[in-house]
């Protein structure tokens, strides 16, 4: 369903990929309710809000960043069928979008501003040492353009509730182009040293020009209302009841108020004062701009201090039937934690899934590959059994075994371990197996969680974490190690190889240099003895023209 997929901005956290997964725990919870009041506090950039308007919920999403509640304005808030209506003073809804994409190429905005301070003055010749590059100079100027005419259309605090719901519809797909063709990786924290950075990812994504494109929306069921705000999580359900609550508070340290303010800013359009100003060795002082009242929005589930007691208040303030913690095995909050929390407010119970997780920004030569996404789900009808912790604990073992299937391994110490094959059996049993490519790289991994208990789950888990590879560096000489004896071929050998250049990429940043000049020569000389390796050899070259701009800039 395209309303699911299309037009969602790269987002940290974002559950685009997990959609079908909670679709389906959703469905088991609700499938005997006639109407399911929804609440989704921590609603971002809406996924998971227009997964439940389009099961037929009525849907209350709240977030207290501006970008965010102008998105779910948009693609919760507003039906299909209402688009023309809306628009009917501008001839319609796809008349409004063409006559701002005219305006936006024409790029003579009356207020410059995005194109001002987040922009070169001419996009060939961009300066990242002296300009900030979060934009070409043209799609900047068409942000500024466009912003400014809806401004004018629909001035801020003047409007009634229609004209509102247009004008978030405009500003939806302003705000989702603005993240589209941004020069960065997701965030705007930094941006690209050039435009598409050194390697130029993504360079036709970022330089393309900015088209505004309808949104693609669906119709509300029969019955049912939708709500959206812009408040603290907590205050924003007081007074309320619901059937199901959906939390998918942050994780980490990173604050979505800084990654996004570009955003904001353009929700907003307020333009406040921005330091240009520059240091004495030539470069901004003020290297990304963000605006410095982003930290009204600073959240205390970003805070290992702040988080649990926050966690803590907002379960409290919660009437519903079910409600549903998003969380995974990277956050701040300790798991034992959120299970005592949940268990005081009824029976817990648990389920998972893994997934890649997309993070925004550079990754560091230790950083897990993959995580395990969970649900902790209180049904507060019940009440917290004797045996709820030791259950939950062992689902919880079984998924992380499971979920190390994404690592690479050191084939001496993993067949050291489990004697020659990856087998472990009892009374004759094969309660695990798992195959690996060259004892490094898992290709088959078969646990039998009904039959395995929590002990011997525990055991597994202590061999494989003891054989894994701890970081990029043990990573690359495995598979090197790997390439050099020879002993494969096809596609498993393309696997490794693989895996060797994933390796090399990490190692080109000046902290790793030591690492990445040893890591060049090693692959270099392997491919100079092997004529098959000929597409290796290409992929160390343009490797190593990307690093010659890293290590000099």
């Amino acid at each position: 369903m395209s309303y699911l997929q299309d037009q969602l901005i790269a987002y940290i956290g974002n559950k685009r990929t997990l959609l079908p997964f909670l679709q389906q725990v959703f469905t088991a919870h609700t499938a005997s309710m006639t109407r399911v009041r929804f609440y989704d506090p921590f609603s971002g950039a809406g996924a998971v809000s227009r997964l439940a308007k389009s099961m037929g919920y009525s849907v209350h999403a709240n977030d207290w960043e501006d970008y965010a509640q102008v998105i779910n304005s948009c693609w919760v808030g507003v039906d299909r069928d209402d688009l023309d209506r809306l628009f009917s003073d501008h001839g319609g809804a796809r008349q409004a979008l063409l006559t701002l994409q005219r305006i936006g190429e024409a790029g003579r905005p009356l207020h410059p501003y995005i194109s001002r301070h987040y922009a070169p003055r001419r996009t060939a010749t961009a300066d990242y040492r002296r300009e900030r590059l979060f934009y070409t100079r043209e799609n900047a100027e068409f942000i500024d353009a466009v912003r400014g005419a809806i401004e004018a259309w629909y001035p801020t605090g003047l409007l009634e509730p229609r004209q509102l719901q247009a004008k978030h519809v405009l500003l939806g797909s302003l705000l989702y182009e603005a993240a589209t063709h941004a020069n960065t990786s997701g965030v705007f924290k930094a941006y690209h040293k050039g435009f598409g950075g050194h390697g130029g990812d993504a360079l036709g994504r970022i330089m393309a020009p900015m088209q505004l494109e309808l949104p693609t929306l669906c119709n509300s069921s029969p019955g049912t209302r939708h709500c959206v705000t812009r408040q603290d999580a907590a205050a924003a359900a007081r007074g309320q009841s619901y059937d199901l609550v959906y939390l998918d508070p942050p994780y980490n340290a990173h604050q979505y108020g800084s990654n996004y303010f570009m955003l904001n800013t353009i929700a907003r359009w307020d333009r406040p004062p921005v330091d240009d100003s520059f240091g004495r060795d030539g470069r901004l002082n003020s290297k990304a701009g963000i605006r410095a009242d982003w930290v009204a929005t600073r959240s205390p589930y970003c805070s290992r201090a702040h988080a649990p007691t926050a966690l803590a208040e907002l379960l409290d303030s919660l009437d519903s039937r079910y409600i549903m913690l998003s969380y995974n095995t990277d956050g701040i909050i300790p798991f034992e934690q959120q299970l005592e929390l949940f268990q005081q407010r009824g029976r817990v119970s648990y389920t998972a899934t893994e997934y890649a997780a997309y993070r925004g920004g550079r990754q560091s030569m230790s950083r897990r590959t993959a995580t395990t996404e969970y649900l902790l789900i209180v049904d507060t009808s019940g009440r917290s059994g004797h045996d709820d912790h030791a259950r939950i604990e062992r689902q919880r073992r079984l998924q992380y075994l499971k979920s190390l299937q994404a690592q690479r391994y050191i084939p001496e110490l993993l067949y050291g371990r489990f004697g020659g094959e990856v087998v472990y059996r009892q009374q004759g049993e094969v309660l695990f197996r798992a195959e690996l490519i060259g004892g490094f790289m898992p290709k088959q991994w078969q646990v039998h969680e009904e039959r395995l208990t929590l002990e011997q789950t525990e055991l597994l888990i202590d061999w494989l974490e003891s054989a894994m590879c701890g970081n990029q560096l043990v990573q690359f000489t495995c598979a090197m190690d790997i390439l050099e004896a020879g002993t494969l071929s096809g596609a498993e050998r393309t696997a490794v190889e693989r895996e060797a250049l994933k390796a090399l990429k990490r190692f080109t940043h000046r902290k790793y240099y030591r690492e990445y000049e040893s890591a060049v020569a090693r692959l270099t000389d392997l491919a100079a003895a092997r004529p098959e390796l000929v597409r290796l050899a290409r992929a160390v070259d343009g490797i190593q023209q990307i690093a010659a701009l890293r290590f000099a800039g």
